[in-house]
C-alpha cells in the first residue's frame, strides 16, 4: 500500500464518545478536511449524536461521511443491520461514502460481504470497509478486497503492507489520540488519499456535465413531439375529405378523362389540401 502524504486532505471520525464543543473552531483548525460521524450499530441502535455532528459539521462547511459499526456474525443479521444503517443516513445530504466498520470479535467474511452486498442494493451507493491488520489476518483474508479500505494503521514511520488482496487505502486512520481545537478529549485522525475538495470539484464538474446532457436530451425530446405533430398534421392534411371551396373543381376533375382513358381524379376525398388547392386553380383557369 502507499505511504501518507502530507499533501493529503486530512480529517476525524467521531461518534457520542466525543462532544464538540465548537464546529468553528474545529473547521479554523486548519487540520480538519473532512468529518465521519457514526450513524448506526446493530440491527437497531443509532448514534445519539450523529444528527448532531452531521448538522454541526455541514454548518462550518466540512464535508460529512457516516459510519455503521457491524455487530453481525451471521449473515441474515448482517443484511438486517444493513438495513438499519440505510434507514438512518436515508436523505442525509452525506457527500463521503458510507462505511462499515468490521472488527467486532463476532465479525465473519461472510457477514461482512452480506452487509455490504444488501446495503448497496438498498441504497445504491457502495459502501467501504474499514479494518486493521491483525483482523484482516484473521477473519476476512481476500473476501472483501473488492470493496474500497479505510485503513486503520498507526505506524508513523512505516509503510504499510498489502494485505487481503488491498494494495492501496483510500482512507487511512493514523491516530486514535489525537487532539483537535473545539472538541473536548482525544479523537481519531485519518487521512484521505487525495484531496477531497478535488474529489468534490470532479463530481460537480460531472453533476454539470449531466445537467447540461439533460438539458440538451430534454431539448431533443421537445423538438421530436414538435416533429410528431407536424407529421400528425401533415398525415390529416394528406388525408382530408374534400373542402366545400373545392367541390366544383374536383367534379370537374372526375369527368376529365385523360388521353389514356383513366380519369384525372377517382374519387373526391383523401386529398391533401395543396392537391384540392391546384385543382381549384386549374378549374378557374377552365384547364378542366
Amino acid at each position: 500500500m502507499q505511504s501518507r502524504n502530507p499533501n493529503n486532505s486530512r480529517g476525524i471520525d467521531i461518534s457520542h464518545y466525543q462532544t464538540v464543543s465548537s464546529w468553528q473552531r474545529v473547521r479554523d483548525s486548519g487540520i480538519v478536511d473532512f468529518v465521519y460521524a457514526k450513524a448506526s450499530q446493530g440491527i437497531s441502535w443509532v448514534d445519539s449524536s450523529f444528527l448532531t455532528h452531521v448538522a454541526g459539521a455541514r454548518s462550518v462547511g466540512l464535508p460529512v461521511g457516516a459510519y455503521h459499526y457491524l455487530d453481525a456474525g451471521d449473515q441474515a443479521t448482517a443484511i438486517a443491520e444493513a438495513e438499519n444503517f440505510a434507514m438512518v443516513i436515508a436523505g442525509l445530504p452525506l457527500e463521503l461514502d458510507p462505511v462499515v466498520d468490521v472488527e467486532d470479535a463476532a465479525n465473519t467474511a461472510e457477514a461482512a460481504l452480506a452487509f455490504l452486498q444488501r446495503f448497496e442494493k438498498v441504497t445504491g451507493r457502495r459502501p467501504m470497509v474499514y479494518t486493521y491488520p491483525s483482523f484482516i489476518d484473521e477473519k476476512l483474508s481476500n473476501a472483501l478486497a473488492d470493496y474500497r479500505l479505510w485503513y486503520a494503521y498507526y505506524n508513523a514511520d512505516g509503510t504499510p503492507a498489502d494485505r487481503g488482496g488491498w494494495t492501496e487505502w483510500t482512507f487511512l486512520q493514523y491516530s486514535e489520540k489525537g487532539y483537535v481545537p473545539g472538541i473536548d478529549g482525544p479523537v481519531d485522525l485519518d487521512e484521505f488519499n487525495g484531496r477531497v475538495e478535488d474529489v468534490f470539484n470532479e463530481i460537480n464538474k460531472l453533476q454539470a456535465q449531466c445537467q447540461t446532457l439533460l438539458n440538451t436530451a430534454e431539448a431533443h425530446i421537445e423538438r421530436i413531439v414538435q416533429l410528431e405533430g407536424a407529421v400528425k398534421q401533415l398525415n390529416e392534411k394528406n388525408n382530408m375529405s374534400c373542402p366545400d371551396w373545392a367541390k366544383d373543381a374536383i367534379v370537374a376533375a372526375m369527368n376529365t378523362t385523360l388521353p389514356n382513358g383513366q380519369k384525372l381524379v377517382d374519387t373526391p376525398d383523401g386529398g391533401s389540401y395543396d392537391f384540392y388547392r391546384l385543382v381549384t386553380i386549374l378549374h378557374r383557369a377552365n384547364i378542366i
